[in-house]
């Protein structure tokens, strides 16, 4: 499904278009992509979130070669990164965001050291 639904924009109020879109991603769900720009102020907006609630589930993946570091990891709002041989646990949970914060670099590289 994609809808273009007009609407102001919550930093000038210039009438903007907002763009409802959904994906399916396996393993995941459907999900719904929220999006707008607004051309007259710079004003971006960009959210995603998962249409329908699931049990919990654990995948790991063990890492044997340096290549194994180049991964993707998708997580859904709530969810822990935990590499052991590190020292390292990161559990997040919703915070508006769906995010962790301060406990990775631009380039989604773990800051060792930081708080939580």
């Amino acid at each position: 499904m994609r809808k273009v639904v007009p609407g102001p924009c919550p930093s000038c109020n210039t009438e903007i278009e907002y763009l409802y879109q959904t994906e399916n991603i396996p393993y995941f769900s459907d999900i719904l992509i929220i999006s707008a720009a607004c051309a007259a102020c710079g004003y971006r907006y960009v959210d995603t979130q998962l249409l329908k609630d699931a049990d919990p589930v654990r995948y790991e993946m063990p890492v044997t070669t340096i290549s194994d570091l180049d991964v993707r990891v998708v997580r859904s709002m709530s969810g822990a990164i935990e590499i052991p041989e590190l020292g390292v646990r990161r559990v997040c949970y919703k915070r508006g965001r769906g995010a962790c914060p301060d406990r990775a670099d631009r380039k989604g590289n773990i800051v060792l050291g930081g708080r939580g």
